[in-house]
């Protein structure tokens, strides 16, 4: 054999060395080449599941990782020492499971960012998913190393296994309630915000956007306090805790409130529904309880009412019964007009189907009108007067101005046609005696305009 053919054990091991990389290299290329292959397919069949960037994030990790698991799995074959080739395999491990961990964040990350993007109401539970994900990656990664590189042997190698079990287990199951808690939270936010919006409508005003705002607020509080408490609950007996006193605790104390706030209660219930079914808001004019006024507030406990000369009412929405509401969506302005008997009807309504258009036109009361006056007809014949209804349609809590200046303006027509409103008449009778006429009846006027003259007069009785 010529010499240029004879070889070192030393020679010949480097030999093996070069000639094991070289092959673990050609077979990584050739592994790689199908699955990246294979990935280009998936994005033409499914570009939904697979894009560009999976295959960007393919040549940056997945070569690497293919090289050193094949070069992890003929690690042993490496003619290199025991010690050393157990010192060797357990390094390598722990790159392949940190290169794979980093591999494994990138990819969660951007499958949920996509998720994200086609899902809005995903987005603010994002954070939530991304650390729930991340920190399973890392116990997971962590777990791998200790099991790998930590024997099973004395008391730290016990204390560290029972560790990552307990964090795998029991820790993974605390994380994962946490994380559906955050997420059940988020969710009514975002259900509370919808239904905020829904009830503030196309064109909120200040009065709807504060009944919606409060509504919102006490959906949201009631929800966070249940699933805060469903979770708290959960976590403890995870963590080993007996939840039987607490739910005894809670049941008595609810049981308390319950007998020693029953009127509170009730105030806050009924409360919850008069926003709910937007039966009194802020501006309105109201009867409730026996008592009547502009609504100055609405709140869970009570409504307060100020009338006409300023007296402020505070009712409990718990004693509420019955709402009158006389400014809901439109009001109406309603009155009687008393004629003479002698008038006649059809031209009294005419004259006042007149002034009603003549008030609509006019632009100081035009946008508070809705609608044009209604002559009812003839309701009533009374002692001295026939009384015809009207009423007339207007914006609410203006049908009271509308009305006094429709008042006025009748009385002015009614009295530039000689149309009589009748009043009330007293009549003398001062008796007949049985013989002979009746005595003179002596009437003194006092003239207070011209000094207080006086001048006397007789009238028959």
């Amino acid at each position: 054999m010529p010499h240029w053919l004879r070889f070192s054990s030393y020679d010949k091991t480097l030999i093996q060395v070069a000639l094991g990389a070289l092959g673990l290299f050609l077979v990584a290329s050739i592994g790689y080449f199908f699955i990246r292959l294979a990935l280009k397919r998936l994005v033409k069949k499914m570009p939904v599941l697979v894009d560009e960037h999976i295959l960007a994030l393919s040549d940056r990790f997945l070569l690497p990782l293919v090289v050193l698991l094949l070069t992890y799995a003929s690690f042993g074959l490496l003619p290199i020492a025991s010690a050393y080739n157990k010192i060797g395999s357990k390094a390598l491990f722990v790159v392949i499971v940190f290169f794979g961990a980093w591999f494994l964040f990138q990819v969660y990350g951007f499958l949920l960012g996509r998720a994200v993007q086609r899902r809005a109401w995903l987005e603010p539970v994002w954070g939530s998913l991304q650390l729930f994900g991340d920190v399973m990656i890392g116990i997971s990664a962590a777990w791998l190393i200790v099991a790998k590189i930590v024997p099973e042997r004395g008391r730290l190698g016990k204390g560290l296994h029972r560790l990552i079990e307990l964090l795998l287990t029991r820790g993974a199951r605390v994380l994962l309630f946490l994380a559906l808690l955050f997420v059940a939270v988020q969710f009514i936010r975002m259900a509370c915000n919808r239904m905020r919006i829904l009830m503030e409508g196309f064109a909120p005003t200040i009065e709807r956007q504060k009944r919606a705002q409060t509504l919102s607020n006490i959906v949201y509080a009631v929800g966070f306090a249940l699933v805060l408490v469903i979770g708290v609950l959960l976590v403890l007996r995870e963590l080993g805790l007996d939840i039987a006193p607490f739910l005894a605790t809670a049941g008595i104390g609810g049981l308390a409130v319950g007998f020693g706030a029953q009127s509170l209660v009730k105030d806050v219930i009924s409360g919850f529904f008069v926003l709910l079914e937007d039966q009194v808001r802020v501006g309105d004019v109201v009867n409730i309880a026996g008592k009547g006024g502009y609504v100055e507030s609405v709140g869970l406990r009570i409504i307060k009412l100020r009338d006409f000369d300023g007296s402020l009412h505070i009712v409990p929405n718990g004693s509420i019964s019955t709402v009158t509401n006389m400014t809901k969506d439109f009001s109406y302005y309603l009155m009687t007009v008393p004629v003479a008997y002698k008038e006649d009807v059809d031209e009294v309504m005419e004259v006042l189907r007149t002034v009603g258009k003549e008030l609509r036109q006019d632009s100081a009361f035009a946008m508070d009108i809705l609608d044009d006056l209604e002559v009812v007809g003839v309701d009533k014949f009374g002692d001295s007067a026939v009384e015809i209804l009207v009423r007339i349609k207007t914006i609410p809590i203006r049908q009271w101005v509308v009305g006094r200046e429709l008042r006025r303006r009748i009385k002015k027509a009614f009295d530039a046609r000689n149309i009589e409103i009748p009043f009330p008449h007293m009549t003398l009778y001062v008796g007949e005696p049985k013989d002979g006429p009746p005595q003179p009846l002596h009437v003194h006027c006092v003239n207070e305009r011209n000094g207080g003259s006086a001048s006397d007069g007789e009238a028959s009785g």
